[in-house]
């Protein structure tokens, strides 16, 4: 029998598509959140389900999975958020007493989630990046905004407890940029818990923005084991996100992963001490990938991953019950046998952004044509991030609690999608 899996954020995707994984694996899989209302709890693969407070209440949050832990020895913990794998990581020595995790030291989700940290390390293995400049005083600012290659994007250096998760601006006037900064860094905060240990958090980057990153820009997902013996990864492009200036995949293609682009990731994870599941963004720049982003944990699109012979989930769960023989098995598996599957959607939210933009006049009619010719075209090989004809609940919560919360918040909705501001 398998010890049971404990998943958290039943409200990401990529939660949903971890417990479909392991549980078609036999493995139990238990879910924490703090609503119930949220699709993966409701998977016919979750066994266990259990409230948990907001990680917003980091004293509370820990409090609850060290009694988790202690009542149920022998659970496997693997994070599926950044502020989770910086959390588990922050207090390993106590989480590992009673959880099974397999995670490297929490200097390293440092290094990869403050993306100050991260360029730096690019540099040394020879990834490129965007040009990123990140003043952290009014001196050093006034030299920015003199330098900024405009336009530009302002980022959140990292979105460890980010009060906001803010995507970033896209600020176009240089005359604009100090004031859109200082008002950047005012309305988006971190939680205490991470100032001592990254004074600088909430100082915006101010990093050189390229219109390819609208559509086209690269999404290299996988795993590496702590010696770099057992790495595996997938590429897809991106088409589509939400919202469509600045926002997460909505439409994926797989395509053919660079094999020297792959070296490189592996240099990068072997550089700063990373093992685990990773998902990666390049922007694609007159033929060069400039890295963006790093994911160390589960992500959004995770599925199409999944559905295409890379089950990492269970890879990092056998890595974390020490199942070596079966790791380097399903590595293998997964190498040498990718499945042709070849897009990925999120059905409510894609008809709902071309139904709302078209309406809008955001989106042209003739547009919005093409992308319904393109859902269809791929229907009969396309992984979707909520639905799943074998494990349906997940889907209908889905579609009330997205309804329910544009009723809610409709301002917002109309803003950010519709409208795409």
């Amino acid at each position: 029998m398998h010890p049971p899996v404990l998943l958290t954020m039943p409200d990401y995707c990529g939660t949903l598509a971890a417990a479909r994984c392991l549980g078609k694996a036999g493995y139990p899989v238990w879910m924490a959140g703090d609503s119930t209302s949220a699709p993966a709890m409701h998977s016919r693969y979750v066994t266990k389900t259990l409230r948990a407070p907001p990680l917003s209440k980091p004293d509370a949050y820990l409090q609850f999975l060290l009694e988790v832990g202690q009542a149920n020895p022998g659970l496997v913990l693997y994070p599926t958020s950044d502020d989770l794998a910086w959390f588990q990581a922050a207090h390993a020595q106590e989480l590992s007493k009673n959880f099974r995790t397999w995670a490297p030291d929490v200097k390293v989700y440092e290094t990869l989630l403050d993306k100050h940290q991260l360029l730096a390390a690019c540099a040394r293995v020879g990834l490129a990046t965007p040009r990123t400049l990140g003043p952290t005083n009014e001196e050093e600012l006034a030299e920015a905004v003199r330098l900024a290659p405009m336009p530009v994007l302002l980022k959140q250096r990292t979105q460890i407890l980010s009060k906001t998760n803010h995507k970033g601006v896209l600020v176009r006037d240089r005359a604009l940029l100090a004031d859109e900064w200082r008002a950047f860094r005012r309305d988006n905060r971190h939680g205490d818990a991470l100032s001592g240990r990254l004074p600088n958090a909430s100082e915006p980057l101010i990093q050189q923005y390229f219109v390819e990153g609208v559509s086209g820009s690269l999404q290299v997902s996988g795993f590496i084991s702590r010696d770099g013996k057992l790495f595996v990864a997938r590429a897809a492009k991106k088409l589509l996100q939400r919202p469509r200036t600045l926002g997460i995949s909505l439409c994926l293609e797989a395509t053919e992963l660079d094999p020297a682009l792959a070296e490189k990731i592996k240099a990068l994870c072997l550089e700063v001490g990373y093992f685990g599941v990773f998902g990666i963004e390049f922007l694609q720049v007159k033929g060069r990938a400039l890295l963006i982003d790093f994911n160390p944990r589960y992500y959004h699109f995770m599925a199409l991953d999944i559905a295409r012979g890379m089950p990492l989930p269970l890879m990092s769960t056998l890595a974390a019950l020490g199942e070596e023989e079966r790791l380097a098995d399903a590595v293998a598996q997964a190498q040498r046998d990718p499945k042709k599957i070849d897009a990925f959607t999120y059905a409510f939210q894609f008809r709902e952004l071309l139904v709302s933009q078209t309406l809008t006049g955001t989106m042209k009619a003739s547009e919005s044509l093409e992308w319904w010719r393109w859902y269809r075209a791929h229907r009969s090989s396309l992984v979707d991030a909520v639905r799943d004809s074998d494990d349906r609940m997940p889907a209908l919560v889905d579609d009330a609690w997205s309804a329910a919360k544009r009723l809610r918040h409709p301002l917002t909705f109309v803003k950010r999608v519709a409208l795409d501001r």
